[in-house]
């Protein structure tokens, strides 16, 4: 879900200089607050706004809100009001006009404007070729996370993404020297000692009016192996994988190809993994290549067979996984 911009500005009339929401004026008037929840309403959002003040009852003040100049709320202790949010980009601008018992009358003005990014991450884990699915991320995995801003100013024109400035944070920490004008790639090695990575992006114009956060939490899986039949006519068989059986159905022999996915090299002869296959318990030795296994029933007698492997990485030593399936002579 995006999270948006709010746009703050709050102004004190009647001779008074221009402050923040909570003012920084040296009198009185410093108490006076405007909060907005929620804090980044994006488009189309109910939004309620709340007036407070340390000084002046407002239970017992007039109190008038203004939207884009039409008055929505009015009334003694109406220090509260509720709006919907319009379309990305489009300004709405409140006033909150406060008449105490006593003393001048005096106004606050927020903008609100909502933009929106949204971010999407991929792990360079390894994956067969023309695999249709997202690669999942595996402990100590590089990744790489892409802020999608829309970003549409008031007068109604998109603002590139390149024109924007992104300031990246990797688990709450500033990353400063990956952060910058234009800077919408956030690429990092996974860490073996974190539970999760939780990345975020602050993303605005150059001059600041236009701002809107995004963070997500990218959770580790573990490595997988699947099998499948290598034929001898048509190769591997990625549609159809050996779950928990094979039967050779009157064949004397199959090949099987393990497919190690979302390890973190980039292809399966790395010197990096490790293939430990046994069958019935006994380990095989003197593979042509370790990721496949041809089985031959020699004595072309009936019964079962029983294939595992285990595959583990060893430079990145949180990475391993392991399988079996029985094969029916």
């Amino acid at each position: 879900m995006p999270i948006f911009l709010i746009v703050v500005i709050a102004l004190l009339a009647f001779n008074f200089a221009d402050a923040q929401i909570v003012s920084t004026l040296p009198n009185i008037r410093q108490n006076l607050s405007v909060e907005i929840s929620p804090n980044n309403p994006g488009p189309f959002t109910p939004v309620d706004i709340r007036v407070n003040s340390y000084y002046y009852d407002l239970n017992q003040s007039d109190i008038t809100w203004v939207a884009n100049g039409q008055i929505i709320e009015s009334g003694f202790g109406k220090n509260s009001v509720k709006i919907k949010t319009g379309s990305i980009g489009d300004l709405i601008s409140i006033t909150v006009l406060i008449k105490p018992p006593v003393d001048a009358p005096f106004e606050s003005k927020i903008s609100i404007i909502p933009e929106e990014v949204d971010l999407i991450w991929e792990s360079e884990g390894y994956a067969p070729a023309f695999y249709p699915g997202k690669r999942m991320y595996a402990y100590e995995n590089p990744l790489r996370v892409l802020a999608m801003p829309n970003f549409v100013s008031p007068n109604g024109q998109r603002v590139p993404q390149s024109g924007l400035v992104y300031k990246w944070t990797l688990n709450r920490g500033i990353q400063g020297s990956k952060s910058g004008l234009g800077k919408n790639q956030f690429v990092f090695t996974g860490s073996r000692f974190n539970n999760y990575e939780t990345v975020g992006v602050e993303v605005s114009s150059p001059d600041g009016s236009l701002l809107a956060k995004k963070e997500i939490t990218i959770n580790p899986t573990s490595p997988l192996v699947l099998f499948y039949e290598k034929s001898p006519l048509y190769g591997i068989q990625y549609q159809n994988g050996i779950n928990k059986s094979y039967k050779l159905e009157g064949q004397k022999e199959v090949s099987v190809v393990a497919v190690p996915y979302f390890f973190g090299v980039t292809t399966v002869n790395s010197p990096d993994l490790q293939f430990n296959w046994r069958v019935n318990g006994q380990n095989v030795l003197d593979q042509n290549e370790v990721d496949s296994l041809t089985l031959r029933n020699e004595t072309e007698e009936s019964g079962t067979a029983s294939v595992s492997l285990n595959i583990r990485n060893s430079v990145r030593i949180l990475q391993s996984t392991a399988g079996q399936f029985l094969i029916e002579l």
